[in-house]
Order: C-alpha cells, then structure tokens, then sequence
C-alpha cells in the first residue's frame, strides 16, 4: 500500500536500500533515460553494476555530509 512505498522511500534515502523491484526501476530509468522497454531490455549484470554504482555514490556522499 501507499504507506509501505513511503516508508520503503524513506528508508532508501537514509540508508541505499532499495527493497521492491520496482524501487531499481523508479532509480535507474530516470537516471539513464530509459523507457520502461529500455530498462527490460538491459543484462541483469549491467542493472546491478549500475545500482551498485548509484549505493557507493550515495554512501559516499552520506559520509562527506558527516
């Protein structure tokens, strides 16, 4: 529900974490301009070298802040 999603958001900017599936796909389309087709159409190895890529930065960035 509404409320799970928000709280799933909350927590992926506290800490990285995504936990649904479509969380990745909400992240990486956006930040690489795909469609939804675009996004299927990628390797799962590459999706996950990307999002690993994206956790590091933010972590990252995270401990320049503190």
């Amino acid at each position: 529900d509404a409320g799970d999603i928000r709280v799933a958001w909350q927590r992926y900017f506290r800490t990285g974490g995504v936990e649904f599936d479509t969380q990745l796909i909400a992240l990486l389309c956006p930040e690489m301009c795909w469609t939804y087709e675009q996004y299927q159409s990628q390797p799962t190895w590459f999706v996950t070298m990307l999002f690993e890529y994206m956790r590091a930065e933010a972590q990252h960035a995270q401990t320049r802040v503190q």
